[in-house]
């Protein structure tokens, strides 16, 4: 190899260096708890969310959600899921009035209640990207199971209260 070979393959590594460094410092606090998320850190996740949740990120508002809802570095604690989970939805996170949605279904951090349930999988459905497949079927699908408890006449309602900005 000549030496002005060596030279310009030094050069590239140096970049790629810097270029690397500057990846990793430019992620923020929201990355870094999804890359703990990934390596099944919850606490860790729980920690790097908490601030951002309290600061209004609705991403991070749903995730702290996730983790009080599934017991993820944190203890189970449904009331503390849907506080959060409504606190995300109050900002337009799709996922969120999903998540409400079955909270309601279950009767979990609430007191169980079809119509807020089938408000809420309206509001999921017509929030949900058809291109996030898996989240907009499963909003439909909770849909129509909590709609099995209710009258036609409910489920109108329903559907007109998931279109208003009047939910609690």
């Amino acid at each position: 190899m000549r030496r002005q070979d060596i030279g310009r393959a030094c050069n590239w590594l140096a970049v790629a260096v810097v270029l690397e460094f500057i990846a990793q410092a430019v992620a923020g606090p929201f990355e870094d708890a999804g890359a703990a998320h990934k390596r099944a850190d919850y606490a860790t996740e729980f920690k790097l969310l908490s601030p951002l949740a309290e600061a209004g990120n609705p991403d991070a508002q749903y995730n702290l959600g996730v983790l009080y809802d599934k017991g993820l570095g944190v203890p189970k604690d449904s009331t503390a899921a849907m506080k959060w989970f409504r606190k995300a939805a109050a900002h337009g996170n799709a996922l969120a009035a999903l998540g409400i949605g079955v909270m309601y279904a279950k009767g979990e951090g609430v007191v169980q209640d079809f119509f807020q349930a089938r408000v809420w999988f309206f509001r999921a459905v017509e929030r949900i990207p058809e291109s996030d497949a898996a989240h907009h079927a499963t909003a439909v699908d909770y849909g129509d199971r909590a709609a099995a408890h209710l009258s036609a006449e409910q489920i109108t309602a329903a559907k007109r209260l998931a279109r208003s900005e009047k939910l609690e």
